[in-house]
This record gives structure tokens, sequence and C-alpha cells, in this order.
């Protein structure tokens, strides 16, 4: 009898993103709407893009490595 065991690893740049966005949410529920948590919330923002955008590049590259 053979057992297959599946692993789920999350990607880095997920892990990444998911914790910019809650970043995100976190300062938005916190503070008030001054320009310096405005400028916080966009500087995360364009970090979490940044993640999404290396997304499809990361699950292509596991996807050949297991091929």
């Amino acid at each position: 009898m053979t057992q297959v065991i599946q692993m789920a690893i999350r990607q880095p740049a997920l892990k990444q993103t998911r914790n910019l966005t809650l970043a995100i949410i976190d300062i938005a529920r916190k503070r008030e709407a001054s320009a310096e948590s405005l400028s916080a919330i966009q500087m995360l923002a364009v970090e979490a893009i940044a993640s999404m955008d290396e997304l499809p590049n990361q699950t292509l590259k596991s996807n050949q490595d297991n091929s």
C-alpha cells in the first residue's frame, strides 16, 4: 500500500502580500486620515502590488521545478 502526502506551501510573495494588506487595514482602522497615515498606506500598497506582480513568476517557477 502506498501513502501519498500533499503539502501546501505558501509562496513568499503571497505571504508578504497578505501581511502588507493586513498592515494597510490596520493603519486605516486605527489612525485618522492624516497625510502621514495616507503616505504609509500608499507605500504599503506599492509594495503589495509589487509582491502580487511576483506571484505569477513564482508559481511558474515552482510548477517548472515540480515537473
